[in-house]
């Protein structure tokens, strides 16, 4: 699924772009779509968000919380790419890592649902040195998570989500 395949979705895209790097755009994503997202998703089969339409390759990602233990879904863009999908612990920019990431570090077992099909995965977090290497093909994607890098003051980390048969997102 390409991010970018026709003209109708390149606008809306680029619309949701830019309406998240707004303060009020931020706080709707995360506070709004970040809960609702992944309820739709799984009803849907991985075909539907509160957009109606999925603007991105998006996975929902379920961690077991480190501090309660509870299961803890959130739907993220990803970039499929070398058999992988690359989540990206951008959180819109915000200051603060998300929960997920910090989740993730204590236990990296988690379950994906990628369309109709679940997967149990073990995540595994890029060094400093193949993040420098993905970063360009994560951007070429989302070009905002070069904003969110440099508006958060942070360093954002990636994650690998090794899926063999995932879709390439990004041209070699």
């Amino acid at each position: 699924m390409a991010l970018h395949h026709n003209r109708f979705v390149r606008t809306f895209v680029g619309f949701f772009l830019k309406a998240a790097l707004t303060r009020p755009g931020q706080w709707l994503f995360s506070n709004y779509t970040a809960r609702l997202d992944p309820i739709i998703y799984r009803w849907t089969g991985g075909r539907l968000n509160s957009t109606g339409l999925l603007l991105v390759p998006v996975l929902a990602l379920t961690t077991t919380g480190r501090k309660s233990g509870k299961q803890r879904s959130v739907q993220l863009a990803y970039i499929g790419f070398d058999g992988n999908a690359y989540i990206v612990a951008s959180n819109f920019g915000k200051e603060r890592h998300p929960g997920w990431m910090h989740n993730i570090e204590a236990n990296p077992n988690v379950s994906v649902q990628l369309g109709s099909n679940h997967y149990e995965l073990t995540a595994e977090k890029l060094t400093e040195a193949e993040k420098a290497a993905m970063w360009p093909r994560l951007v070429a994607e989302v070009p905002n998570f070069d904003i969110y890098q440099e508006r958060s003051g942070r360093s954002i980390q990636v994650f690998r989500l090794p899926i063999p048969e995932i879709e390439e997102t990004v041209p070699r």
